[in-house]
């Protein structure tokens, strides 16, 4: 459980950093509402908060929540939610630099 909880606080570092590049440049949305609220209010609070907050959750609950069905599947459905969004920060962002290179 805890190597579960561990790649997806990996995968949400590289979530953070790749939606603050994709926004910065204007090729990706933030989805999620509140963080594009919190965004529009000061990038560098959204960013801190996400490497910040989000691992400190997933932790907590990891760590309490050892031996629960729920939590384990919790995890899955998170890991699966970021390998997602990494796959398409990948695919817009290497499209980005694709087509920025002429």
């Amino acid at each position: 459980m805890i190597l579960l909880a561990l790649l997806v606080i990996l995968l949400n570092f590289f979530d953070t950093v790749f939606t603050q590049a994709g926004l910065a440049r204007g090729i990706v949305v933030e989805v999620n509402p509140f963080l594009a609220i919190l965004y529009q209010f000061d990038p560098t609070v959204t960013f801190v908060s996400k490497l910040v907050l989000i691992p400190l959750g997933i932790g907590f609950v990891a760590i309490n929540g050892q031996g629960r069905d729920w939590v384990f599947y919790g995890l899955v459905f998170c890991l699966v939610i970021y390998l997602v969004a990494f796959g398409l920060h990948l695919l817009w962002l290497g499209q980005f630099f694709l087509f920025t290179k002429a």
